[in-house]
């Protein structure tokens, strides 16, 4: 590393030389190498002893002048050197050591002292008044390290090896950095450092190369090679060569044993600090699922007011907590957000360990954070699905919706429409849809391409994104994971129940509807939709009818019952058009349940149901898409309707033949599905008795299902005994009904005032049962009624 020194200035009172000093690996082969003196004699910058005992004031501007004059000389002495031939001396490096609380610098690792409290405590070697100074006469050093050492650094190892009586460790420092000295230094590591892939965005603490380079170093790990510097011109592979050897020389076992260890899928607490680099994908796992960011920085460790929070709130949801030391570590890391646009959102990503020793071995995945080079593959594709999930619904998109536990692939959960520009016009004031200028938006030609991003930046979409539940009518946040393709079933038109010719109709009034480009109407955008009316019984298949037309004509359904709108003019108006707004804009086919209301003559009498009607109309003259209205009677329709509505449908009670149908058709419905706890044998054998029983298509679906959770109860397979035991049940509260209703009072249902149920409603029979006194005995009467 550049030799022994030469012999000291003649009178400067030093030590006699006592030959070549053994090699030393701290010190570069410069004065470290020599033996200490003794005390209490103290060394200058040059060599010389410090008379520590002299009470003579040192003149400083003196000894600055004197410095400044041996500079320059040393300066000549160069040039002179460079003009005759004579050779410079060869690069070195030199290693300071600094002692907390202690104003000197020594050029020797500190050894322990047993002080007079019986501690402990550090003691310098070989000291110098100033480093500046010394760097100013040592112009063969190129770069320097500085080791800082705790005044009290007396680890656990260190305690347990004092109670033991065995020989104290060396001491560590607790901080270290190299500094790079001279400009041909620093431009030797400035040519490495542009020759490497991504170096000023991984490390961008080393751009600036006049700062301290802190160890372990990461550059170093993160680029060497056997063939690093062939590349460099040759005064600089000198020299980045003796930079990077003095580091292999102290960390490359360290180094070689992370990456074992990472070869292997594990990691320990000290050498996570290796474990994840820049550019790093990195997952971390939330609530069941796995997150991915993009880290931009290599892993550090949490400060130590962060850890105790941490320890504290675990301990307190824990109890007692873990018995082993929490150990956190963190990296700066990105993802994208959304707002309708995608943005960088940057985030700390932590990493957390409880381990007793520091070589103590855990797995990687096993940790709550780590690189996605370490995961299954299984992840990866999860996350590559998600991401190409997310960029299909960064425009506005149907899409189907499977909650906890049902089969993803089938595509027949919930339908939700996500549409963050609708959600952002109609929630202006929502956290998530205000816009952030300072945001770092992709560009819009990015967002327009059809394809999502490549790998890795598909890893890292949210998690969630708003949708519209079209069944609840509001805005959820909804897991991506879960998000699938609409499968239509167009199978749902074929096993509608009414007449052939109706059937015919109503495909292709709705075929037309959306082939069409413009009405026949002479005003443009008024009148341009198709209105159909769907009167009759409950459970007659009107529902079902509005549902297999969307799913012929492959679109949402949104279903709006009147009774929920209101009954104030301007509330029910403004409610409609936000209705119909939605539905223009998803291209919706819109189900108006229940529309008696709006459909009824208008009268003089009542004024407030005539603005209601007039209301109504008025927001159907201009609607152009496909509408829906559904009623339990006309006999009282406003004929003002008639002009607006292009077909009427009547749904009859359904007869035997059509009953038959239905049953078949969810039998068939559920083998479809796969479900495999029905014998369909059994069942299918008795359609035509169930058949018999005058049942609508809502109670037969009802009885169905009820019948299989009763199978499912029993330990059985449903089959046609579960279906005639429901059925049996509901008719007899089916008959009781009919009998209330007929006005004709049973045993067991009149009060002492012989009031009838019929004459109060359904809240005020329930509070006398509950309230009165004497009920218990009725219900008991009815009971056994019912049993008998």
């Amino acid at each position: 590393m550049g030799g022994p020194p030469p012999p000291p200035p003649p009178g400067m009172n030093n030590p006699p030389y006592r030959g070549p000093p053994p090699p030393m690996p701290m010190g570069g082969g410069y004065p470290q190498a020599m033996p200490p003196p003794p005390p209490p004699q103290q060394f200058g910058a040059l060599g010389a002893p410090i008379k520590t005992g002299s009470k003579k004031p040192v003149d400083e501007a003196k000894v600055d002048r004197l410095m400044e004059r041996i500079r320059k000389l040393e300066e000549e002495n160069d040039d002179l050197k460079d003009t005759h031939g004579i050779t410079k001396k060869p690069p070195r490096f030199q290693v300071f050591h600094r002692i907390e609380g202690d104003s000197m610098t020594y050029l020797e690792p500190p050894t322990w002292e047993l002080r007079g409290d019986d501690e402990f405590r550090l003691k310098g070697q070989l000291p110098i008044t100033s480093q500046d100074r010394y760097l100013q006469n040592h112009k063969d050093i190129v770069f320097y390290i500085e080791r800082d050492y705790s005044k009290d650094p007396l680890d656990e190892d260190n305690k347990k090896a004092e109670r033991q009586g065995a020989a104290l460790p060396e001491p560590k420092p607790e901080y270290e950095t190299i500094r790079l000295e001279t400009d041909e230094m620093i431009d030797a590591a400035e040519e490495f450092s542009d020759l490497q892939e991504n170096f000023r965005d991984d490390f961008p603490e080393m751009n600036n190369l006049m700062n301290p380079i802190k160890a372990p170093y990461l550059f170093w790990y993160r680029y060497r090679k056997p063939n690093a510097f062939d590349d460099l011109e040759p005064r600089h592979q000198e020299l980045m060569t003796l930079l990077t050897g003095w580091i292999e020389e102290n960390y490359l076992a360290e180094y070689e044993k992370a990456d074992a260890l990472f070869q292997s899928g594990m990691v320990t607490k000290d050498v996570m600090q290796y474990l994840v680099r820049p550019s790093d994908v990195v997952v971390r796992k939330e609530s069941g699922a796995y997150q991915a960011f993009l880290s931009t920085s290599w892993t550090r460790t949490k400060s130590v007011s962060a850890v105790k929070e941490k320890w504290d709130s675990f301990k307190n949801n824990d109890g007692e907590g873990s018995k082993a030391p929490l150990h956190m570590w963190f990296v700066t890391a990105w993802g994208y957000g959304f707002d309708g646009d995608f943005f960088k959102a940057t985030t700390f990503v932590d990493f957390e360990l409880r381990v007793e020793k520091g070589d103590e071995e855990v797995k990687i995945t096993e940790l709550n954070a780590f690189p996605l080079r370490f995961a299954d593959e299984s992840i990866r594709k999860k996350l590559e699905k998600r991401g190409k999930t997310f960029w299909s619904c960064r425009v506005k998109k149907l899409v189907s919706y499977q909650e906890e536990g049902e089969e993803a692939a089938l595509g027949t959960g919930e339908r939700y429409m996500i549409d963050y520009a609708t959600y952002r016009q109609l929630h202006p004031d929502s956290a998530i849809a205000k816009r952030v200028v300072e945001r770092a938006y992709i560009p819009e030609k990015i967002m327009k391409m059809d394809e999502a991003p490549d790998a890795p930046k598909c890893y890292l979409m949210p998690t969630s994104i708003v949708g519209y539940n079209l069944r609840r009518k509001k805005w959820v946040d909804m897991e991506v994971d879960r998000i699938c393709e609409v499968v239509w079933n167009k199978l749902a038109f074929e096993h509608l129940v009414v007449e052939a010719g109706t059937k015919d109709l109503v495909q292709a009034l709705v075929t037309n509807q959306i082939a069409a480009e413009k009405s026949t109407d002479l005003i443009s955008n008024k009148g341009n939709g198709l209105v159909m009316l769907l009167h009759g019984g409950p459970g007659t298949g009107k529902t079902f009818t509005a549902e297999s037309v969307a799913e012929l004509a492959e679109k949402p359904l949104f279903r709006v019952t009147c009774g929920d709108i209101g009954t104030q003019a301007q509330e029910v108006e403004k409610y409609l058009e936000s209705v119909l707004y939605l539905g223009r804009i998803w291209g919706a086919v819109v189900l108006l349940d229940e529309a008696d209301v709006f459909l009824e003559q208008r009268t003089l009498n009542d004024l407030q149901r005539n603005a209601l009607v007039s209301v109504f109309l008025r927001v159907l003259e201009y609607y152009d898409g496909i509408l829906l209205l559904t009623s339990n009677r006309v006999g009282t329709f406003d004929e003002a309707f008639k002009s607006r509505i292009q077909l009427a449908l009547h749904y009859e009670p359904l007869n035997r033949p059509q009953r038959s149908q239905i049953w078949a058709n969810f039998f068939n419905r559920l083998k479809g599905l796969g479900e495999s706890n029905i014998d369909y044998y059994d069942v299918e054998g008795y359609i035509s008795i169930l058949a018999d029983h005058e049942m609508n298509g809502r109670q037969i679906r009802n009885a169905i299902t009820t019948a299989r959770q009763l199978a499912q109860f029993q330990g059985k397979d449903m089959s046609y005994e579960h279906l005639k035991h429901v059925i049996t049940v509901a008719s007899k509260f089916d008959r009781h009904l009919s009998t209330l209703r007929s006005g004709t009072p049973e045993e067991g249902n009149v009060r002492d005032d012989e009031t009838t149920m019929s004459k109060y409603t359904w809240a005020d029979w329930k509070k006398l049962t509950v309230d009165d006194p004497n009920s218990a005995g009725e219900k008991d009467q009815v009971k056994e009624n019912d049993s008998n």
